[in-house]
């Protein structure tokens, strides 16, 4: 199983052991995975009835655990929540979890579940990088340092400015791009159009639109331990406008209809 982990390729090593990468960052590739595992769930509620969704299931729940990543792994939490409440569907999706995990520590990748279990630096790191962007914040507060410092902290005040991180936390990140006024309104937005919508949406029997509020919820909380929301070409930032859009024009739709039946 080492052989067959190591066809995918990986990054970022931690000790003897590595996290799945597939060429790209081993926490997108752990969102990727939540998100497959997602849409399994949520797009059909008796997945457990068919094969061939029992087996992308376990797919996608592989690779987000041997990615590495732990809001992957708590949004996946969320995600089964969201999508069965507390009844005996959380069980049999957790019995076939627990399956997958054990499974897992045979491919020779440091998975989701080790990084829980063990201690590492990267808690340090990102104390420094949330530390480092309010300082990059403090030098221009109000109006920001612009858009194109996006996911950016300022070189000066690591110790080696060539391996600055960014701040790892899409508020810092919209905060240190447009200030404090207009990150503000930005943050105001997304959150209450989150709010307003989430009747129409969480209760919506088609479960594409259910889907795509999901997936905004779970970018959102996925989003405070990594600059999200706002990225440049990035398949979580596209995905989740774009489940920003359908949700809209879900919404927008419904209230024409009621508008219409009312002037009627």
């Amino acid at each position: 199983m080492v052989l067959l982990g190591k066809f995918f390729g990986s990054v970022e090593e931690t000790g003897e052991l590595e996290r799945l990468s597939m060429g790209f960052n081993p926490n997108d590739v752990g969102v990727f995975g939540m998100l497959g595992m997602l849409s399994i769930i949520a797009m059909d509620k008796s997945w457990y009835k068919n094969k061939i969704n029992i087996i992308l299931f376990v797919f996608f729940v592989l690779v987000a655990l041997l990615s590495g990543s732990k809001a992957a792994l708590l949004c996946m939490a969320l995600a089964v929540i969201l999508t069965y409440g507390f009844n005996y569907r959380i069980i049999l999706s957790g019995v076939l979890f627990v399956i997958v995990a054990f499974f897992s520590s045979k491919f020779g990748y440091l998975t989701s579940i080790d990084r829980l279990s063990i201690k590492e630096g990267n808690y340090g790191t990102r104390d420094e990088a949330y530390a480092n962007g309010i300082k990059t914040l403090q030098e221009d507060i109000f109006f920001g340092h612009g858009l194109s410092k996006y996911n950016w902290t300022n070189p000066i005040y690591w110790d080696s400015p060539e391996l600055a991180l960014g701040p790892h936390n899409t508020l810092l990140a919209v905060a240190i791009m447009y200030g404090v006024c207009f990150g503000a309104l930005f943050v105001f937005f997304i959150l209450s159009f989150s709010i307003k919508t989430f009747r129409k949406s969480f209760r919506n029997q088609d479960f594409f639109i259910r889907f795509n509020y999901y997936i905004i919820l779970i970018v959102l909380v996925n989003s405070l331990f990594e600059t999200l929301v706002v990225g440049i070409n990035e398949f979580v930032t596209i995905l989740f406008w774009f489940s920003v859009g359908c949700v809209a024009y879900n919404y927008g739709f419904n209230v024409k209809n009621r508008i219409r039946n009312v002037s009627t």
